[in-house]
């Protein structure tokens, strides 16, 4: 197992977005809450997604030819490590979604199968949002 080296994903980090600066200026926000996910390498099977009023639906992907199921589809490069790409994404997601008040993460083979203004309402007071996984 390849040991974590903070300089090495710093780079990495470094690397992807000088390469992808511009990504997130091809999208129109047309809600100010996101929900997104990521698949890389086809790792996940994407579940359809169940649309709730005030959210926009985005499934970053490296996969052209994926069903997206309800999911708007956000075409990224292959990379050599997919791993890393995808987790760049999800923790980085404010340097792709600018224009969002909120964004909200799912894993790409999870459904979404209640109203997240619940969520939002119910658990969320400012800040940052998470829960055990």
């Amino acid at each position: 197992m390849e040991k974590y080296n903070p300089l090495v994903i710093e780079n990495k980090w470094q690397s992807f977005f000088k390469k992808n600066q511009n990504f997130y200026f091809k999208f129109n926000c047309m809600n100010k809450k996101l929900i997104y996910t990521v698949i890389t390498n086809s790792y996940d099977k994407i579940r359809p997604v169940r649309i709730y009023p005030g959210f926009d639906y985005w499934l970053f992907t490296d996969n052209p030819n994926i069903d997206p199921k309800g999911w708007e589809l956000k075409l990224i490069e292959k990379d050599s490590n997919p791993l890393v790409q995808q987790r760049l994404i999800k923790i980085n997601s404010h340097e792709f979604t600018k224009g969002y008040d909120f964004t909200i993460y799912f894993d790409g083979n999870f459904e979404i199968i209640k109203d997240p203004n619940e969520l939002l309402t119910n658990h969320f007071s400012g800040g940052f949002l998470t829960s055990k996984h």
